[in-house]
């Protein structure tokens, strides 16, 4: 999805994510608390489910996250509801080098008090290419 052929509701909210996955990158606790919903569901690939505070806190504790690569993306906004769908190669740093996961993923995010917050996450293991 070209950038140029998106709404302004629509680039915020890819901004909005972007900007999450960047304090997920640095591990900013104050950032992932501003742009996630205090009612978000987590669904990692896994199928473990976990709350804001949990995915917090494993993001803090763990802090092996490197990039998000994303591609395939589709923003679909319905008031104040958008989702978003598409897939990602997410790396991470490790001792003993660096392990890439790919995904398929769809985020919802709501405009709440003025400003977009991530509502849920589901994400699924792709076949590696």
């Amino acid at each position: 999805m070209a950038t140029e052929t998106l709404t302004q509701v629509q680039q915020e909210v890819l901004a909005a994510q972007r900007a999450r996955f960047d304090a997920t990158i640095a591990k900013d606790q104050a950032a992932l608390e501003r742009l996630m919903a205090e009612d978000l569901t987590y669904v990692h690939t896994s199928a473990k489910l976990e709350s804001r505070a949990e995915n917090v806190g494993a993001v803090l504790a763990t802090g092996a996250y490197k990039s998000f690569d994303l591609a395939h993306l589709l923003v679909r906004v319905e008031g104040d509801t958008a989702i978003i769908t598409g897939t990602a190669d997410i790396t991470f740093a490790r001792p003993d080098g660096d392990t890439m996961l790919p995904i398929r993923f769809t985020d919802v995010w709501a405009r709440r008090d003025g400003a977009w917050r991530e509502i849920a996450w589901q994400s699924t293991r792709r076949p590696e290419a």
